[in-house]
């Protein structure tokens, strides 16, 4: 609401420290995913099992890992109570909420279709899986420079995954916002704005997948002269086809409903008509629109399912 505020007023610096106080956020939380994923992926000493000196079978006992374990679940804890609390939570709303809600849900009925909607959904789907197409391939070449195992210059992936994260915290609103102003009002600005998104996200899931897979068979075949295109491409490649296609479908699917928000500023698909028809508590066009998504993105996750079916 921040953001939504300042650029309304056209107050770009405010918007623009709201949106690096949301970059900071998402490195933080990048920098926690990354120490989870270390830690979680460290082997215990072989001597490990050992119980000390002394050390009764049923007593585990308090040693620094399970220290910090505790203390991350108390902190995980505490931060989601304190969220719950800040969200000023009422009771009281919720119980007198169902006559607004039986209000709007009566007016859905029945959806109003025509074909203006059908073609803003089409644009909508050809946007969304355009710029998805374009976000695997960058967030491909991105998490190739990137992975553990697989980057093959660490100051280079530190400096690419920190541009990614910086991608990825900018709201896709924004770019779209730049776009429009840049291009005009139209589905190219619509398209460009979530090519860099479905990008960062690509990159993401994309770099978590690579420093999932077994690293035995890309070792094995370095090990007997392999060079690390050839490592990949025969070692690493056939296991992350799968989270590659699951992942990009996903992304598709994630794009095809942010791609409505963008149409709310002009950057194309059936966006502008579902505000509008919020707008004009025109709530039976709002349900065909809502059933039509629906429908298109069911497809998408249907496709992802036999996908993952065909190639796990």
């Amino acid at each position: 609401m921040a953001l939504q505020t300042a650029l309304g007023s056209l107050d770009y610096r405010r918007a623009a420290g709201v949106i690096c106080v949301i970059i900071v956020l998402i490195l933080l939380l990048e920098l926690l995913s990354v120490a989870i994923r270390r830690r979680g992926g460290q082997e215990r000493p072989a001597g490990s099992a050992a119980l000390p000196a002394g050390r009764r079978v049923h007593d585990v006992g308090w040693d620094r890992d399970r220290v910090l374990r505790f203390a991350g679940a108390g902190t995980a804890a505490a931060v989601f109570l304190v969220s719950l609390w800040s969200l000023d939570l009422s009771l009281d709303r919720l119980a007198g909420a169902w006559p607004n809600v039986r209000a709007m849900l009566t007016g859905m009925w029945p959806p109003a279709f025509s074909g203006e909607i059908f073609m803003g959904v089409l644009e909508s789907l050809l946007m969304a899986l355009g710029a998805a197409s374009v976000g695997a391939l960058g967030g491909l070449a991105a998490a190739l420079l990137t992975a553990t195992g697989v980057a093959p210059w660490r100051p280079l992936a530190a400096v690419v995954r920190a541009l990614v994260v910086v991608m990825r915290g900018i709201p896709d609103l924004v770019y779209a916002l730049l776009f429009v102003a840049a291009l005009g009002l139209g589905p190219f600005a619509g398209f460009l704005a979530l090519s860099i998104s479905c990008t960062a996200l690509a990159a993401k899931f994309f770099t978590d997948a690579l420093e999932r897979l077994a690293p035995v068979p890309h070792e094995a075949l370095t090990s007997v002269g392999a060079t690390r295109p050839q490592a990949f491409t025969a070692g690493s490649w056939p296991q992350f086809v799968p989270s590659f296609t699951g992942n990009g479908l996903f992304v598709a699917d994630l794009a095809l409903r942010e791609s409505i928000v963008l149409g709310i500023v002009g950057a194309g698909g059936v966006g502008y008509l579902m505000q509008e028809s919020i707008a004009t508590l025109r709530y039976d066009v709002t349900c065909a629109i809502v059933i039509a998504i629906a429908v298109v993105v069911y497809g998408i996750e249907a496709l992802a399912r036999l996908a993952r079916r065909h190639l796990l």
